[in-house]
């Protein structure tokens, strides 16, 4: 007999003397029936208390959370419940015009940038207020891209035509700022026929600006705005992008216009800039001229002989860009709509556009 059987054979005994003490007038199978009772009844003492003691773990484990907490959910609601962060707002441009007298160089423009936006400058000699027609809306997205661009921008030589015409100022500051509050600047008084050094690389101040532009373009909140191409190949060139509006221009919704001039190379300057922009009265002017005096065949006849100057006019509204031209040195826009001859009116808003002629 093993250790378990003497073992399991005291405690059938010890069940015995418990149901049945000194009965010896108990049936043995009674006897039997009461021992296989008392040993169920243990069993399920034993089970209670063994789920009675996991009960309490369980327990215990819960009431210290909630102890921890304060007793409720509040905290874990209070989480849930945590507005998403603000987004800073991209820096505003300086109250006080950034001083570009001598131009303002950047030694690099790193990637990491939160926002780049053209503000208005100003020159230790400069007289009055000057229009700053160039947008001040923020790049917020694709500021990396943006940056890279100006970063690749090719050194090229000025045109040929910067040495013959005069070119009014508008001093301007590319202000691109960091998460750490840093910022890099530079900027020109010039808008046209000028550089500015980008990484110790002279680079036109033409290409910058109009990197920044395209990238303000891209902003589907931005309102269209009417811009001059660049140059062409060809000194004195101007090669206008493609309409991407064909249809009456009354239904155009005109909201911004651009007068563009490129100058012959074989002559001489006429106008004092060479791009400017049509706004309010002037606008509806020309607008209104071109509307009312388009016709479907020209009225003058072809007056270059080799090259000659060229004049674009660049319409945009809500519904796509229309652009004019006026390259045949007869004075007469032709676009998709037919023919168009300035009236006095429109003809002194594109002078006016263009800094009026030169000499008066």
């Amino acid at each position: 007999m093993t250790e378990h059987d003497d073992s399991r054979d005291e405690r059938l005994k010890e069940l015995l003397d418990q149901t049945a003490p000194d009965r010896p007038d108990v049936a043995p199978d009674a006897r039997v029936t009461a021992v296989a009772d008392r040993a169920r009844a243990v069993r399920r003492r034993q089970g209670i208390a063994v789920a009675a003691a996991v009960l309490a773990v369980v327990g215990a484990g819960v009431a210290v959370p909630l102890a921890l907490s304060g007793g409720d959910d509040s905290s874990q609601q209070d989480v849930a419940d945590d507005p998403a962060p603000e987004v800073a707002e991209p820096p505003a441009c300086p109250a006080e015009p950034i001083d570009v007298t001598n131009g303002l160089a950047v030694k690099d423009l790193p990637d990491g940038a939160v926002s780049a936006r053209l503000c208005p400058a100003a020159f230790r000699t400069m007289q009055g207020d000057v229009d700053f027609t160039l947008p001040t809306e923020p790049v917020t997205d694709g500021v990396d891209e943006l940056l890279a661009r100006i970063r690749d921008t090719r050194e090229m030589p000025l045109p040929a035509e910067c040495a013959s015409i005069m070119v009014a100022p508008m001093p301007w500051a590319l202000v691109v700022s960091y998460p750490d509050g840093a910022s890099r600047t530079v900027g020109s008084t010039m808008t046209t026929c000028a550089t500015v050094d980008v990484g110790g690389r002279q680079v036109s101040v033409e290409d910058v600006i109009a990197s920044v532009e395209d990238a303000v373009g891209e902003s589907p909140t931005t309102t269209p705005v009417a811009e001059c191409p660049r140059p062409g190949a060809e000194s004195g060139t101007l090669v206008a992008e493609p309409d991407t509006f064909t249809g009456d221009l009354a239904d155009l919704d005109v909201t911004s216009g651009a007068v563009c001039y490129g100058v012959d190379p074989q002559g001489t300057a006429e106008y004092a800039e060479t791009r400017g922009f049509l706004e309010g009265v002037d606008l509806g002017a020309v607008v209104d001229d071109v509307v009312a005096g388009t016709t479907a065949a020209r009225s003058r006849a072809f007056d270059c002989i080799d090259t000659g100057p060229t004049r674009l006019l660049v319409l945009v509204g809500d519904r796509g860009r229309l652009t004019l031209t006026d390259d045949a040195c007869s004075g007469e826009f032709a676009y998709a709509g037919g023919f168009w001859v300035p009236g006095p009116a429109a003809q002194a808003a594109l002078v006016g556009a263009l800094g009026g002629r030169v000499g008066g």
